[in-house]
């Protein structure tokens, strides 16, 4: 039985992230009255192009942009992610689109460019769409999305329709089109289905506790708050739900006949123009968010400092507030990069995505090898020597050194330093040594035995963390993880692979693996007993920390150890001190009864009278409201009387 997990602090941040495009649009509004576009203005828009390779991306985005398409040549596929400059002169919106590459190795570096406010145009080849492949051609690319993008804009084009026999293509179209619609609609009801009957079980458990009966064992561990709090969080995820995937259509096109090209722009355009998808899309830009747009743009660096920005922005005579304010919006809407939610990227704005996109080029390439050998033609003598070594070494490990970092970048080496941060965060790359996931090599069984013995020491206890998911977890989930386990304090790496790595944590000597398989995730903990389960804590904490990134997860968990009478979640280990953890996992664990309320007079009294703290409170609050009034009252430009006051 699969069930959902969703960590309250993931649906805060997905609200607060909600709120804050909400808030953008307000502050807009109430700033800079008048500030709302008519019909007449050109929107402008962040649109992705998704899709598994050869399904006509770059076909259908040389289509509408230059009035040409069907890509044939290898030569010309899509190296990582291209962003050209879309404007749709007939409905008034301009697009920055990023076209994503196809090819596995490009799946790493998509979560750099998937934000939200942006829409999502999903490419299915349609005379080559099998159901039994839905997940590799649809499935896949749906779960990236929606794990990283609250309610978001999917529109899905079925390609190539130019291919199926003109005598029988109406009636073929039509077929392929239903059967990916049906598949859609029956992969998101089952996720909505398992959403909501996971809703279900939480206030059945809560309706038990309150008639005193047995709360169900998957809820061991857990409080009547922690259900409940549970249950909220799952509640407001399913309202998160793209809106569209239950009633999908597929719009199908052709790039060499420039058939449903025009029906597919216009489908863009009305969604573009729905102010639930796109609360901000209609708003004007204030002068002074364009001039700063203008400065970032044409600053000619590589990145820019916040202050930098600031800077500008006061020349310019806009706030703090209002430059992180437009770097937020100017994010969201392609035209640069800022991701000041990331440690260590939080001073850094990039003006021109291009840049870090040429960079990926360098590195993430499906014909790397080639790649590589053309760049030692390039070199002589001992460079030459020296590369041809550290190319063989990072093909078979994965492993860059300086000097070959240094050959493959040249003058974007700087540019690279800067991204470190960021692509460790993402799981681009590892800490330590510069290694690149993408050429890891697999496990062997007999490294892992080396590494990993069967059997546990004496007096050691191993603990195990399950996650099964009930399909491919998302992209880029699994690097995450193992980046943020080899980011862990006082580590030592044993072994480092694709799929399997182990490392030595912390002064108290407890070892971690963490094994990935295509629908589960495995991570084992051992130590001294009490020792052991205070790691666990650490690592549910590390997980807690990549699932932030991926706010909609499906999967099913447990916890315990050899010995375990009884299974725990993950949310019960975050909750409870060690030594209850080893207790609670030996079956020795009561729920502890909710406290009676108790109408004491004092309590009566206090329900209508306010005490001291209470007072010095309401004495705050009240300065703090007269306050925030005088500043609005400024900003509309009324004058502050004393009968206001």
């Amino acid at each position: 039985m699969y069930y959902i997990y969703v960590p309250s602090t993931v649906v805060i941040i997905l609200y607060v992230t909600v709120y804050a495009v909400v808030s953008m649009q307000k502050h807009l509004r109430h700033r800079y009255p008048g500030a709302h576009a008519d019909d007449a203005t050109t929107l402008t828009v962040k649109g992705v192009i998704l899709g598994l390779t050869e399904a006509g991306k770059t076909s259908l985005l040389n289509c509408m942009v230059k009035g040409q398409g069907h890509v044939e040549i290898e030569t010309n596929r899509t190296i990582g992610v291209d962003v050209i400059t879309y404007h749709d002169t007939k409905n008034n919106v301009k697009y920055e689109m990023y076209d994503f590459g196809g090819h596995q190795i490009y799946h790493y570096t998509h979560r750099f460019f998937l934000t939200r406010q942006a829409l999502h145009i999903l490419n299915v080849d349609l005379p080559g769409y099998k159901s039994e492949e839905f997940q590799e051609r649809v499935g896949t690319w749906l779960t990236s999305v929606t794990s990283h993008v609250f309610n978001p804009a999917i529109l899905v084009v079925g390609t190539k329709v130019d291919l199926f026999p003109s005598n029988k293509a109406e009636e073929m179209i039509a077929a392929a089109c239903s059967a990916i619609q049906r598949d859609i609609q029956v992969a998101e009801s089952r996720i909505q289905n398992k959403l909501k009957e996971e809703i279900q079980l939480c206030q059945k458990a809560v309706d038990a506790e309150a008639s005193g009966s047995d709360i169900p064992e998957r809820f061991y561990g857990l409080t009547k708050d922690d259900i409940l709090a549970k249950k909220e969080s799952l509640e407001k995820l399913l309202d998160g739900r793209p809106k569209g995937l239950l009633n999908v259509q597929v719009i199908p096109v052709s790039s060499k006949t420039f058939q449903g090209i025009e029906a597919l722009c216009n489908k863009m355009a009305e969604m573009v123009k729905d102010e639930r998808l796109f609360p901000a899309a209609r708003q004007e830009l204030p002068t002074s968010w364009t001039k700063l747009t203008e400065d970032i743009k044409t600053s000619g660096r590589t990145y820019l400092h916040a202050r930098d920005c600031q800077d500008v922005g006061a020349a310019a005579g806009m706030k703090e507030s209002d430059v992180l304010n437009a770097l937020s919006y100017l994010h969201v809407t392609g035209q640069i990069l800022f991701y000041n939610h990331i440690r260590g990227m939080e001073d850094l704005v990039f003006p021109d995505p291009t840049i870090i996109l040429t960079l990926f080029k360098q590195i993430f390439r499906h014909d790397l090898p080639a790649y590589l050998d053309s760049l030692a033609a390039s070199l002589s003598g001992h460079a030459r020597v020296q590369f041809a070594e550290d190319r063989a070494s990072f093909l078979k490990t994965g492993g860059a050194s300086d000097s070959f970092i240094k050959n493959l970048l040249g003058d974007n080496i700087a540019a690279f330093n800067s991204l470190l941060p960021l692509m460790k965060h993402f799981g681009l790359c590892y800490s330590g040594s510069v290694i690149f996931p993408t050429e890891l090599p697999a496990a062997q069984p007999d490294e892992v035995a080396r590494c990993w013995p069967e059997v546990v020491p004496s007096g050691g206890e191993e603990i195990s963390v399950t996650i099964e998911y009930s399909q491919e977890p998302p992209l880029g989930l699994p690097e995450t993880m193992v980046s943020r386990i080899l980011s862990m304090e006082q580590t030592t790496r044993r072994l480092l692979t694709k799929d399997t790595v182990v490392v030595h944590v912390g002064e108290n000597s407890e070892d971690v693996m963490y094994r990935h398989f295509p629908t589960r995730e495995e991570i084992r903990i051992r130590g001294e007993p009490e020792k052991a389960w205070l790691q666990a804590q650490t690592v549910v904490k590390v997980i807690e920390a990549c699932w932030d990134e991926f706010p909609a997860l499906y999967f099913s968990n447990s916890v315990g150890s050899g010995e375990t009478t009884k299974s725990l979640t993950i949310e019960a280990v975050r909750r409870h001190m060690p030594g209850d953890l080893l207790r609670m996992s030996e079956g020795n664990w009561e729920r502890p009864p909710e406290a009676p309320v108790i109408r004491t007079p004092e309590v009566v009294i206090g329900k209508y009278f306010i005490g001291k703290h209470d007072r010095l409170f309401c004495v705050k609050l009240s300065r703090n409201l007269i306050l925030l009034y005088m500043f609005v009252v400024r900003c509309k430009g009324c004058p502050i009387t004393k009968d206001a006051l």
